[in-house]
């Protein structure tokens, strides 16, 4: 009985060392002059770097200083005028040519990127789970130790499963079938993404009005879930952009591309699946959007190319 005590002693040891093992925050990179630049004009640019699990990080120079913002965490937040970062006047690149992130299974938890200050080189570490800036630090080691503590409290311990599971923990509850074309949503939004890059920067912002009005048209009543997801994010990235680019000018703002205008065209095209606004749960988890049941339809949609342009607020607050 000992030595089988013994036995089974050494399997669980050997099973938390494997977990612990498996556990252990990794890097992968993303190459910062590749990431496509996906707004433009006089001594600003924004590039857009895609990570592991779905993050967004939005690298936005402008006027001799530097915005670091991850989406989607951070899409609701106001980002004070201290949180840009001032850069050196030597500097021939605002940051590094690569960016790391530090994963833990297939979601990244932390991020680090090189920066060029007055003072000398930095290393600026963000916290993934809710946008912190962690510190501006000097050396890999002291930039790896923030990210990794970060990382670690998002980990959750083991839990241990009960040989014998009570009738109630085995039932199964009854899950509603999920829409058309919702396994392949996450492919959905990053072609919706790319689609709003490519016309861009092709066509300007009135080129998108034009291909956001083309995309929902385009949609089938009770149509599959990816081809809304799609729209959705085309609709949500050039809201983004277009009050990114404005915030100094907002007379030049796209009413088209309001708040209340975009997420009543999602609301509205949802109405048309399936099921309804409740058919498309899965979207509005992964875009940040309530749905609304009592009535979805944008207020005063504006036609294209003809509304006079009006103010609108940045994403990014840079006045505070």
């Amino acid at each position: 009985m000992r030595a089988k005590l013994g036995f089974t002693a050494l399997v669980l040891a050997a099973s938390l060392g494997s977990f612990a093992q498996a556990a252990a925050p990794h890097s992968t990179y993303s190459e910062t002059r590749k990431c496509p630049v996906v707004a433009e004009r006089p001594d600003e640019f924004i590039r857009e770097c895609s990570g592991p699990g779905g993050v967004t990080a939005i690298l936005h120079y402008v006027e001799g200083k530097l915005g670091i913002f991850y989406m989607p965490v951070m899409k609701d937040k106001d980002v004070p005028l201290e949180h840009m970062i001032e850069l050196s006047t030597s500097a021939s690149y605002p940051y590094g040519a690569k960016l790391e992130w530090r994963v833990n299974g297939k979601t990244a938890c932390a991020a680090v990127l090189r920066t060029y200050l007055p003072a000398g080189e930095r290393l600026v570490v963000h916290d993934l789970s809710n946008g912190e800036r962690l510190g501006l630090v000097r050396t890999n080691k002291e930039a790896q130790t923030l990210a990794d503590r970060a990382c670690s409290q998002r980990q959750t311990s083991p839990a241990l499963t009960p040989v014998v599971a009570s009738a109630a923990s085995t039932q199964t509850p009854t899950a509603m079938p999920a829409p058309e074309g919702a396994q392949n949503l996450q492919e959905a939004l990053s072609k919706g993404t790319e689609r709003f890059d490519k016309t861009y920067i092709q066509t300007g912002i009135s080129g998108v009005q034009d291909d956001v009005t083309e995309c929902y048209a385009a949609l089938k009543p009770q149509g599959p879930l990816d081809a809304l997801a799609e729209c959705a994010a085309l609709d949500l990235r050039a809201k983004m952009v277009d009050r990114a680019m404005t915030r100094n000018m907002p007379d030049l703002a796209q009413p088209f591309f309001s708040e209340r205008q975009v997420h009543g065209r999602i609301l509205a095209a949802a109405d048309q699946l399936a099921g309804g606004q409740a058919a498309a749960g899965a979207l509005f988890a992964e875009i940040g959007l309530e749905a609304n049941m009592s009535g979805s339809q944008p207020e005063n949609p504006a036609p294209r190319g003809e509304d006079k342009a009006q103010a609108a607020s940045s994403v990014f607050d840079f006045s505070k």
